[in-house]
């Protein structure tokens, strides 16, 4: 019988190191986010905690005074989760051997050597060969604290560097109208380099889900907001513009709503339970952003009516996943979401 339960923990203890080994390698070293348990555990729990401290708050700015602690609560509890697992893991094989005669022992020990202090070490061979492979568990655990926290910062720099340049050329509230305004006025290839963010967007944020949630570093401005005024920059030059001049814009609007629908996916999003029609501009905005566009002196070559019908069919594309988006990450606009 204690042949069979020592047989039962050494088969526990396999599992559970293969379990941290996995979710440490889809953090670390996969170009390819795969569902993982304790990831999605350590994911929901921050998520949940960092929604309840801002749901009072009404402000973008109020917001992110609070999101931008998610980065660093999620970086500390895996790795407290993967230490509590790596810990009972070993703990399990110290009384399993014989190392260590008592679970509370066993404890201790392991994490004498996780820690790689070494103050407990069992005097067996058992016991010292247990401990050197869980010294290695805990280096790698170490390792990762430091190789991949600069990863993830750089990450958010690339992506709010580019933010903040529309921000600095749009004003301070983003939208499709204000967009194409200060567009027409300038020739920078404006749309392949709006693509090229969206396809950065798409690489990194769907790899490094924790990086969704973590705000701008500049005050009141939005990755989210961004998203949304580019998209429907996007949508409305293509629905009012000559089919030969809007191959660029095409292209920016494919990668964006792709980015955006993997990105929701990433954090549950489930595209065939579409929400509720996602509020966006009516079709009196839109005559109204029209005239502004007209006025300035965009070259508007579809009637009105033709270039509603478009607008509002492209947008359908992107809207549901980004308004998905802009509720996980508690995106408050200017000053309803959608709004043109």
């Amino acid at each position: 019988m204690d042949l069979l339960l020592r047989g039962v923990a050494i088969v526990l203890a396999s599992l559970i190191l293969i379990l941290f080994l996995l979710s440490m390698a889809r953090t670390t070293l996969l170009n390819r986010r795969s569902r993982d348990p304790l990831l999605t555990l350590v994911t929901r729990f921050v998520h949940g905690i960092v929604k309840l401290l801002a749901r009072n708050r009404r402000s973008n700015e109020g917001v992110a005074s609070v999101t931008v602690w998610y980065l660093p609560l999620f970086m500390l509890t895996i790795i407290l989760t993967w230490f509590l697992v790596v810990l009972v893991a070993f703990a399990i094989l110290y009384w399993e051997s014989g190392a260590e005669q008592t679970l509370g022992a066993a404890l201790v020990s392991s994490g004498s050597a996780l820690t790689t202090l070494g103050f407990d070490t069992p005097a067996t061979i058992q016991g010292e060969i247990i401990a050197i492979a869980e010294g290695i568990f805990g280096l790698m655990i170490i390792i990762f604290l430091f190789s991949f926290v600069p990863g993830y910062q750089s990450t958010m720099l690339a992506r709010d560097v580019r933010t903040d340049w529309l921000y600095t050329r749009v004003g301070s509230a983003p939208t499709a109208v204000n967009i194409l305004l200060w567009l027409h006025q300038n020739t920078a290839d404006f749309w392949t380099a709006w693509e090229d963010w969206f396809r950065q967007i798409k690489a990194t944020h769907v790899l490094a889900p924790e990086v969704i949630y973590t705000p701008s570093g500049f005050a009141n401005e939005s990755w989210v907001i961004c998203s949304q005024a580019l998209l429907d920059a996007a949508a409305l030059y293509i629905a009012t513009t000559d089919d030969r001049a809007t191959a660029a814009a095409h292209l920016c609007m494919q990668a964006g709503g792709t980015a955006m629908e993997e990105v929701s996916v990433t954090v549950g999003f489930v595209p065939e339970r579409l929400p509720s029609p996602t509020a966006g501009p009516t079709e009196a905005q839109f005559a109204a952003g029209v005239e502004q566009l007209k006025a300035a002196g965009n070259p508007v070559m579809r009637n009105s009516v033709e270039a509603w019908a478009q607008f509002s069919a492209l947008r359908a594309t992107y809207a549901g996943p980004l308004r998905y988006i802009a509720e996980q990450t508690l995106t408050r606009s200017y000053p309803d979401f959608g709004d043109f």
